[in-house]
């Protein structure tokens, strides 16, 4: 009668709103399984660098691995606000495109590294979840200027990384520029067909920009750094290896 552990399995993690198991390299599909059925009060997500989570983990995620575990989950769908899926290399464009449907009051998404992701699942993202304030897109090599324009068309991003991604042009800069002018922090390292017509374009609108990181975007000249400094005395641009970042 009187032993608690009954009690302790069945609160085990209810009140959880924030968990980090990125890099434990380990885990599978049944270990987002468990956190659907323990954390419905789950807001924060990281699980950056879990190469074993495939789309099915997701699925578990957001549907339940069993009935009984599905009213959890819808719960969590709408409690959660912030994930990072990070170099999960396994996930499918279905699985961010499912994770879009049930949480729909996301503020921040990690999907660095996430080769798979196509301009259609994106488009998907930014429609499905209208509170994103802030993406993370790093190194995401099949997204082209298609995915900068659906973000311009459905959020207002304060927060945005696009590094890496040799596939956008100063037209797609140009879009985020005009439409995202309370832009806070914007990285677009390492992307090789950005010239200074990016910069020109952030000079002239995005006059809340506080830091602007360029590093390897070789075609951006010292000149048009210049020229944004000059008309955004607070902004703070990393041009080269061994800025403070």
């Amino acid at each position: 009668v009187n032993d608690g552990r009954r009690a302790a399995d069945l609160n085990m993690l209810q009140a959880l709103t924030e968990l980090n198991v990125s890099e434990c390299t380990e885990l599978t599909d049944w270990a987002l399984a468990g956190i659907s059925h323990r954390c419905p009060r789950l807001q924060t997500l990281r699980c950056a660098g879990l190469a074993r989570v495939s789309d099915r983990g997701l699925d578990y995620l957001v549907n339940g691995a069993t009935d009984a575990s599905a009213a959890t989950a819808a719960k969590q769908g709408d409690s959660l606000r912030s994930i990072d899926l990070s170099k999960c290399l396994e996930l499918n464009d279905a699985a961010i495109g499912m994770l879009a449907a049930h949480c729909k009051r996301l503020q921040a998404i990690e999907l660095s590294g996430c080769a798979h992701l196509t301009d259609d699942t994106l488009h998907k993202l930014a429609s499905q979840c209208p509170h994103l304030q802030r993406v993370r897109l790093a190194r995401c090599k099949r997204l082209t200027d298609k995915s900068l324009c659906s973000l311009a068309d459905y959020l207002w991003l304060e927060d945005l990384d696009f590094s890496g991604n040799n596939r956008i042009t100063d037209d797609g800069i140009e879009v985020l520029a005009v439409e995202f002018s309370g832009m806070v922090t914007l990285n677009i390292a390492d992307c090789a067909k950005l010239t200074d017509k990016s910069d020109d374009a952030l000079c002239r609108y995005t006059r809340a920009l506080m830091e602007l990181n360029v590093i390897n975007s070789t075609l951006i000249t010292d000149k048009s750094v210049a020229r944004l400094r000059e008309a955004n005395h607070r902004v703070r641009v990393l041009v080269k290896k061994g800025d403070d970042v």
